[in-house]
């Protein structure tokens, strides 16, 4: 359980990472990752090795996941 509590904090930290950019990337419309309308995506890795993958839905709402070792964290951005 200590194990799995050390590795959500990197897991959410990714998931945050990965909302940020694509959230950049969409409020300044620069026509890649999820502001692509081919790809609606993007990802993130992190020094430590932890991943990030965030999805824009098109209505104002962002879907980001992250994943540290076997955890996986999820964050829902939206405005």
């Amino acid at each position: 359980m200590v194990n799995e509590m050390a590795s959500s904090v990197p897991a959410f930290y990714a998931a945050d990472a990965g909302a940020e950019k694509c959230l950049y990337q969409v409020r300044k419309t620069t026509s890649e990752g999820c502001d692509s309308a081919a790809s609606r995506q993007t990802t993130v890795s992190l020094d430590n090795g932890a991943t990030g993958q965030a999805t824009f839905n098109g209505a104002a709402k962002i879907n980001a996941s992250g994943v540290y070792k076997d955890t996986k964290r999820n964050v829902e951005v939206t405005w």
